[in-house]
């Protein structure tokens, strides 16, 4: 299995995307500075993702405590930006990429759907997996 570093003061971001040229920098910045949709727009609907950015990242909340978490963009192949402001979907992908590997080794593109998942403390996503989409 692979090792993953995981998103901490000594490591604060985390992407997927090789940044070699102008364009593939421009479709990084856009995706993750710009992203069109969140995560809660796919609870049980199916959705392609072919990159990921990790950073971390602090949240207020309606009292004023802040809490550390992770921000993170799925990048779909046309480059646009999915958001989620989710510590479960960021622990599905440290996971997704042990077991499956970089998205440069993935046979085309990885299918999920978001699942929503209800606690006594509130809600959470994660990934459910469906295949590889050519």
């Amino acid at each position: 299995m692979n090792e993953i570093v995981r998103i901490s003061d000594s490591n604060p971001e985390f992407t997927t995307i090789i940044a070699d040229s102008v364009e593939a920098r421009m479709k990084l910045y856009n995706a993750v500075e710009n992203p069109s949709e969140k995560v809660s727009d796919y609870i049980n609907r199916e959705f392609t993702f072919n990159d990921i950015y990790m950073e971390k990242a602090q949240y207020i909340n309606e009292e004023g405590v802040i809490t550390e978490g992770v921000k993170t963009v799925l990048i779909a192949p046309d480059g646009h930006g999915i958001l989620a402001n989710s510590n479960g979907i960021a622990n599905s992908l440290y996971k997704i990429l042990k077991i499956f590997g970089m998205p440069s080794e993935w046979d085309g593109c990885m299918k999920c759907k978001v699942k929503q998942i209800e606690t006594p403390n509130g809600r959470y996503f994660k990934l459910e997996v469906i295949g590889f989409d050519k």
